[in-house]
């Protein structure tokens, strides 16, 4: 009889419930950068130890995403980074599905391009760490199997008088070839974090789009189109 309660007790365990993703970013370390902020709100020399740090915490961050990404969605990126010209787009593929299917839930109606800039990325902001753990590990993939690129700040001084996003911060950066006088800019994190900023209303477009996978494509082969194309 105690056998057969037994047997009847286990059957009656409920399933153990898979952690959201809001959940998992509970415990998600956040991104400490030096200092907070863009353009004219920080001096070129703090975007310069924003820079140092990132090259120092790199593998660390590749680690925390990839991490994040098995245990959540069960995705490999080691084969990716190991072989860029030819798993990378895969990758940014299955990244593109997995932010379809899982960030919805992370949308909040403060998300906004200046609420992002002027982020410590900690806190309920959380999602900006991860935002930008994507973003270093889509162009990791871009860098790793395009050594023209190369992680920098955007220095461009008309950028900045104009106050583009960019100005001051981490992006890619390619020198310029032909005519051109300025080095080609890939804002990576601001393309990633767009997707967070509109997924409560532009999801299925991006999802079908699949410009994660297109930017790492293009810029792979040597294509620069600008960010302002993936997003």
């Amino acid at each position: 009889m105690f056998d057969r309660l037994s047997r009847a007790l286990r059957r009656a365990k409920p399933e153990p419930v898979a952690p959201t993703l809001a959940g998992r970013l509970a415990s998600y370390p956040p991104y400490d950068a030096p200092h907070v902020g863009w353009g004219r709100a920080i001096t070129l020399a703090q975007a310069e130890e924003n820079l140092a740090h990132l090259k120092t915490v790199l593998p660390q961050r590749l680690a925390v995403v990839g991490q994040l990404l098995h245990d959540d969605a069960g995705i490999d990126i080691e084969p990716a980074l190991a072989a860029p010209m030819e798993q990378g787009p895969v990758l940014a593929g299955v990244l593109n599905r997995w932010a379809g299917e899982r960030w919805p839930a992370l949308h909040a109606r403060r998300f906004a391009l200046d609420h992002w800039l002027a982020s410590a990325r900690a806190g309920v902001d959380i999602a900006y760490s991860l935002a930008l753990d994507v973003a270093l590990l889509l162009g990791e993939l871009i860098v790793r199997g395009n050594p023209a690129w190369r992680w920098n700040i955007d220095r461009d001084k008309k950028n900045l008088r104009e106050g583009m996003a960019s100005a001051r911060r981490l992006v890619l950066l390619a020198d310029p070839v032909g005519g051109e006088s300025w080095p080609f800019v890939l804002d990576v994190e601001d393309v990633v974090v767009n997707r967070l900023l509109t997924i409560d209303h532009l999801n299925e477009t991006l999802t079908r789009m699949d410009n994660w996978r297109r930017m790492v494509e293009d810029s792979l082969r040597g294509v620069t189109r600008g960010d302002t194309t993936y997003l």
